[in-house]
């Protein structure tokens, strides 16, 4: 059976009563998606543009090629609907079907609600914020975490909760500063260091989400390398 015969041996049965039933899954064409292994290392950025009953389409955004072709790989898919404003993680196996597509097959969403929707990298990064209030300026603050869904932020001046912010920070020693707009989904105070922003990326462009797909694979490979020695 060659690479593809594994997601052409479906009955017609399973696809006309997935055609009458409608998907689950349809409710999530469109958003943009991690997919990591079970264990938890990322393998890509992709966006679903196809649902058929339980298979979906992935458009892959960044990240790199896992490989497949001994079969499908066991993924798991992770997003957030901004249509119902949760996070929604999937099951599945997927295979390649071109050079930035996949098809993933018997998709199963396993858990939705206000959980974090994608991997998040520990770093310390100098930034600048900006309020939409004005009046202000900018200000400096640290990126605590990065995701491609949001980032933890620590600065010394307090935004409200869900005000609009301009993060700028350059994601990449070689890269152009990004300018990035967020709403602060949650603000903590933290004594001495501040205040603390939990806040979700709004727009994030195809190339910054790049940035930060490929900070997250180096910093798997590096710890994967450190096992290894």
């Amino acid at each position: 059976m060659g690479i593809f015969g594994f997601f052409e041996k479906k009955t017609e049965a399973r696809r006309k009563g997935a055609e009458e039933e409608g998907s689950e899954l349809d409710a999530y064409a469109g958003i943009r998606v991690e997919v990591t292994t079970t264990d938890g290392y990322m393998l890509f950025a992709a966006r679903i543009s196809e649902v058929e009953g339980s298979s979906v389409k992935l458009c892959q955004l960044s990240g790199t090629d896992p490989g497949g072709e001994s079969g499908p790989i066991r993924v798991r898919i992770r997003g957030y609907s901004s249509s119902d404003k949760t996070a929604v993680c999937m099951e599945g196996l997927i295979m390649p079907v071109s050079e930035d597509e996949w098809k993933a097959e018997d998709i199963v969403v396993t858990r939705t609600g206000n959980d974090r929707a994608y991997f998040r990298l520990d770093i310390d990064l100098d930034a600048v914020v900006a309020t939409s209030g004005g009046g202000v300026g900018e200000r400096n603050c640290k990126l605590r975490n990065i995701s491609l869904g949001g980032a933890c932020i620590i600065s010394d001046y307090k935004v409200e909760k869900d005000e609009m912010i301009l993060l700028k920070v350059r994601l990449a020693g070689d890269a152009p500063e990004s300018s990035i707009f967020c709403r602060a989904l949650r603000v903590t105070e933290k004594g001495e260091d501040g205040y603390e922003y939990g806040c979700q990326f709004l727009g994030l462009n195809e190339e910054d989400q790049k940035r930060i797909t490929q900070m997250i694979l180096e910093t798997q490979r590096g710890g994967r390398n450190r096992d290894a020695s």
